[in-house]
């Protein structure tokens, strides 16, 4: 059996490592603690009323003094909680003189040599328990034998270089759901296609499930190309085939989709039907979609039931944290480098940051990155997070067709969201104006065409709308944008006030980068004219919108508020609509920023506050309370008559209290219906009303039920499994963790 000395794995790693192994040696459950500066805790269990404490202290590499002092310190935490019996795991490797100097170091704590497991004491549990050392696979993974096995048998067929590769992705890979998704995939179907962004962990993952696989005696073999990986299809032995980017790197060639077509379905069947053959790829999203844009049989139902897509917002808050907090630990960053990371919550920044990818903390955590910078690593980490371009800049630029990114600029000026329908008209839109001819082929079948790559690694559909499937592609886009000068030819095309008011803010953000390549008032309003339609929708927005674009303009914008005015005068022609209430205020909130001489060019703003009165005043039982006193707070702010504005929030009250039965359906706490009840009372008061008595009976029957409801709860948390979806680590929970990452 190997000798295991631990210093692969983090502080983190060790404590599970001492928990399961003390599990499966005494057969009980360890009370589990959160990571941190615990008060002399990690484990704890008890057993006929007398309870045991359990410590673990990673001191792998470190002097003994380093221990003894760490015990010292430990001894009054320990004495406090007064357990029977105290148990130190550390991973130093121990005498029994110095587990004697350990004993005498903690007087006040019930330690006896029996209870200090060492280094050695560990090796021996794991003897005796290998399903632990199994699930542990960190410990074997990087075991030298293993690793020359891996080199030397020619599985990578790669210099010494790959050895310390692997060596330094072994700590710092973090347990997570894939690997589980990836075996089963693979147990059904035999062959698995990982596929996913740049820098999600594509190939980490093919690696330690390479590793996994050879554990179990499997005979491995990464291969170039297909017809290498039928070469070494034979039978009569285990054997794992793995090709990383099967269909290039960056881009899609002809010669490797007809090289693909060909042998990978047939390759894929003939390893379904072989227990001892199984096949793992990885390839990059849009290739994979591209492939199967070219190629039905890689669009076929057996090709997509091999395929595992990797997506960054999958990894829960826990596992982020745990990504950074492995490679911060396990970097060669200076311990004052370390430190930067961790004062003042900064790595919170990073772990929830919208840009977060594994490649990203692997390239800021690494000491041959940072020796290239010339400014802080707080700054240098900061800049990369917010400028995505280096896991953007390469598909878009080089990959990517004119119709894809088309039809990406598009989508960028859609809030969150757009349906099938919105982005194949922006995108035909955006065609015409480019004077691209669009009767040689039918326009679906381009913009199908265009959007089949994007689709996973670039935009997400469901349910027929699509968005962008990473926060990091808007960034991207918006330096492309100002880049390649596209506001001013977006914006000509633009007739949906959703697109044009995106493209004002946009302008507004980006102004000065923009210089003299920016849309002219002209351009603003014809834009502003393409976008009324017949409906009071679109003719409230572009008042809104217009407005601000008036206000900008200063002296010139008279032309733009002139322009408003007569969409004002034929809203008169519509109804109000309780859907539309939010436009209302913006646009009376937006007239309020005008100054006395710009608001008299649009005397017809009152449509827009008549309408609303009569908004308020019909629907009080579809309003919120928080709506109705907005509502309320805007007419009064925007002259209309108090009297009118009061009368109306009257009626909208007495509607509102109508549906109070169904209001306090969705309130689900105590406190909640508190906070309600005070709400509500001091809104009628202030227009001399109250709550009949059988309303205020519904409020006291609900807080009742709530009551009973919250008592008879089970408020206990049960810990997860690290490998079941648990609920997202919270702020103290993270700063617990980092707390572990002693630096002296």
């Amino acid at each position: 059996m190997s000798t295991h000395d631990f210093h692969q794995l983090s502080p983190l790693d060790f404590e599970s490592l001492v928990r399961d192994l003390l599990q499966a040696e005494l057969k009980i459950r360890l009370e589990s603690f959160a990571p941190g500066r615990d008060g002399g805790i990690d484990f704890r269990f008890s057993r006929a009323g007398e309870t045991t404490v359990i410590q673990a202290k990673h001191f792998a590499g470190s002097p003994p003094a380093a221990l003894l002092r760490a015990a010292k310190a430990e001894d009054p935490k320990v004495a406090k909680l007064q357990p029977k019996r105290y148990i130190l795991a550390t991973s130093q490797s121990l005498t029994p003189h110095r587990k004697d100097e350990l004993i005498a170091a903690m007087p006040q704590t019930p330690l006896v040599r029996e209870d200090i497991l060492s280094r050695e004491d560990l090796n021996n549990l794991l003897g005796r328990h290998p399903d632990v050392l199994r699930q542990h696979f960190k410990l074997w993974l990087t075991d030298a034998s293993t690793l020359e096995r891996i080199i030397h048998s020619g599985v990578y067929n790669r210099t010494d270089a790959e050895l310390d590769i692997i060596k330094r992705l072994v700590p710092r890979f973090v347990h997570n759901n894939s690997i589980a998704e990836a075996e089963a995939i693979l147990g059904r179907r035999g062959a698995l296609i990982v596929a996913g962004d740049p820098g999600v962990g594509k190939t980490t993952l093919a690696r330690v499930l390479t590793w996994l696989h050879l554990e179990q005696g499997w005979k491995v073999f990464v291969v170039d190309d297909l017809k290498e990986a039928m070469s070494v299809c034979t039978a009569g032995e285990k054997r794992l085939i793995v090709f990383d980017d099967f269909l290039g790197q960056i881009s899609l060639t002809s010669d490797t989709i007809r090289d693909v077509d060909q042998r990978l379905p047939v390759f894929l069947d003939r390893v379904k039907n072989s227990k001892d053959l199984r096949f793992i790829l990885t390839t990059r999203s849009y290739l994979m979609n591209q492939a199967q844009l070219q190629s039905s049989r890689l669009a076929s139902s057996e090709v997509k039931a091999a395929e595992l897509v990797l997506r960054v917002g999958e990894y829960t808050r826990h596992i982020r944290a745990r990504i950074v907090y492995n490679h911060i630990f396990f970097s060669g960053l200076t311990t004052e480098e370390k430190r930067s990371l961790l004062a003042d919550d900064f790595y919170l920044r990073m772990v929830d940051h919208a840009n977060f990818s594994p490649r990203l903390i692997d390239l800021l955590t690494s000491p041959d990155y940072q020796s290239h910078q010339s400014i802080p690593l707080r700054e240098v980490v900061t800049r990369v997070l917010n400028n995505p371009e280096e896991l953007w800049a390469t598909p878009f630029r080089s990959h990517f067709s004119d119709d894809s990114r088309t039809l990406m600029v598009s989508l960028f000026f859609f809030t969150f969201w757009a349906t099938i329908e919105d982005t194949l008209h922006a995108f035909t839109r955006a065609l015409t104006l480019a004077g691209v001819t669009l009767s040689n082929e039918p326009i679906i079948s381009r913009y199908r065409r265009a959007l089949k790559p994007l689709e996973g690694s670039v935009v997400s559909i469901t349910n027929d709308m699509v968005m962008f499937s990473n926060p990091g592609v808007s960034d991207f886009l918006s330096s492309v944008i100002i880049a390649d000068r596209l506001l001013v030819p977006t914006v000509k095309a633009m007739d949906t006030s959703e697109e044009l008011d995106s493209a004002w803010n946009f302008y507004i953000k980006h102004r000065r980068t923009l210089g003299k390549e920016c849309p002219t008032q002209g351009d603003w309003i014809a834009a502003l004219q393409r976008c009324v339609k017949d409906n009071p929708r679109s003719r409230l927005e572009v008042i809104a919108l217009g407005i601000s674009v008036g206000r900008h303009f200063d002296e010139t914008g008279a032309e733009v508020l002139e322009y408003v005015e007569t969409v004002l005068q034929s809203l008169a022609a519509y109804s109000y609509d309780i859907v539309h209430e939010g436009t209302y205020r913006r646009a009376l909130a937006r007239y309020d920023t005008l100054d006395a001489d710009e608001q008299t060019l649009m005397p017809s703003i009152t449509v827009v506050t008549q309408q609303l009165t009569e908004l308020l005043a019909g629907c009080g039982e579809e309003l919120t309370l928080d709506e109705i006193a907005s509502i309320s707070e805007a007419l009064t702010d925007n002259g209309e008559d108090d009297g009118r504005a009061r009368a109306a929030t009257e009626e909208s009250l007495r509607g509102y209290v109508k549906e109070l039965d169904k209001k306090l359906s969705g309130i689900t706490s105590p406190s909640e219906l508190d906070q309600y009840e005070t709400r509500l009372s001091s809104m009628l008061d202030e227009l001399g009303m109250e709550l009949d008595h059988r309303d205020k009976k519904a409020i006291e029957c609900h807080r009742e039920y709530l009551d009973e409801e919250y008592n008879r709860s089970d408020t206990r948390y049960s810990p997860s499994s690290a490998l079941r979806s648990d609920p997202d680590a919270t702020d103290a929970e993270v700063r617990s963790l980092f707390a572990t990452l002693d630096l002296g």
